[in-house]
């Protein structure tokens, strides 16, 4: 600790230093909770202060809190461990030319087929840690992780499909004093739907459908010119279509025997 313009390590005598005070010193410091407390022991002799924990629950400044002259040493310190308060990570997302994308209400909207990223970041409190992306769907759950460069990292998926909808969520991990950290993002909901393509084919298709059912539904008739001088046979004429063309057939057929 800084006191009277001086570094120096901090060490108690009288009072058993447990967790709570630990506490009171991390809320002090506005550095959130106390993950734990330690006497660090050294082979070297070094001036020191004394640090009253008797005071620190007092709630007064806790420089107030720090006594003995200069001349004092010791081989111990106080080592105090506080979980601070990592930042939230931020979530994002971002398509290619070719995947346009749509947000609404639900979330973001993608095509099927088409590249996208997610991105995870955060402020530059620590350096190093790692990102987890986290996908939740309504049957599974699964993750990546990347190292954190620059405080960010980029999860690249080359082909949106279904089993790619769901929530996603950042989740920052750092690693330091021996203990593990970690900070979450808001959820990001992404939803995978049919590409134009894949629209146009659907249509194609389906027109062919409607098409082949129409023609299986209809009827053809053929008629079958008689011998001269006999008048043709019901049985003669083929029921295959009942379109008009037929009746036309057999109009032209009877004013060519006319003219005969």
């Amino acid at each position: 600790m800084k006191h009277h313009g001086e570094w120096r390590p901090a060490v108690y005598w009288l009072f058993e230093w447990d967790q709570m005070v630990a506490a009171a010193v991390c809320n002090r410091l506005d550095c959130g909770s106390a993950v734990s407390t330690n006497i660090r022991t050294s082979s070297s002799w070094k001036s020191v202060w004394e640090i009253q924990p008797s005071c620190v629950e007092s709630h007064v400044m806790l420089r107030e809190c720090l006594e003995l002259p200069s001349g004092f040493v010791s081989s111990n310190s106080l080592e105090v461990i506080c979980s601070d308060f990592l930042a939230q990570p931020n979530i994002s997302f971002a398509t290619f030319i070719d995947g346009v994308s749509e947000a609404n209400q639900q979330g973001i909207q993608v095509l099927m087929g088409s590249s996208f990223t997610i991105s995870c970041s955060i402020l530059p409190q620590y350096p190093g840690g790692s990102f987890q992306l986290i996908l939740t769907t309504s049957a599974t759950s699964q993750n990546h992780t990347l190292p954190a460069v620059n405080h960010s990292a980029h999860f690249l998926f080359s082909a949106a499909e279904p089993a790619q909808r769901g929530e996603y969520r950042c989740v920052y991990h750092l690693y330091v004093f021996s203990y593990n950290f970690s900070s979450e993002s808001q959820p990001l909901h992404l939803t995978v739907s049919a590409s134009v393509t894949d629209l146009i084919i659907r249509l194609v298709v389906l027109l062919v459908l409607m098409v082949l059912m129409v023609g299986s539904n209809a009827a053809v008739y053929c008629y079958c010119k008689a011998p001269r001088g006999q008048k043709p046979r019901r049985e003669d004429n083929m029921e295959l279509d009942h379109l008009g063309g037929a009746g036309d057939l057999l109009g032209e057929e009877a004013g060519a025997q006319g003219t005969e």
